[in-house]
């Protein structure tokens, strides 16, 4: 009777120990999507998500930091140094 509370109580605190470390490591049970889960770790990381900007002449989408306004229109750093 002994031996089996003693491997009981070893598993509860196994359980225990592995819930805590796939926590810690970003690792949630939720059941939130995956696009959604790396958000909330960049979050909890205090990354920001910048937002994408299409540039006007080449049309690509680029980071808000490399658009520049030039006439009222939004051009890519690339673009920019090109012309």
């Amino acid at each position: 009777m002994g031996k089996i509370l003693f491997l009981i109580v070893v598993g509860v605190v196994i359980y225990i120990l592995y819930k805590k470390m796939g926590q810690g490591k970003g690792i949630k049970s939720s059941g939130v999507g995956r696009g959604e889960e790396k958000e909330q770790v960049k979050k909890e990381r205090g990354e920001q998500l910048e937002e994408l900007i299409e540039c006007e002449q080449c049309h690509t989408f680029v980071p808000a930091g490399e658009i520049r306004k030039v006439g009222g229109k939004n051009i890519c750093k690339g673009c920019y140094e090109n012309s």
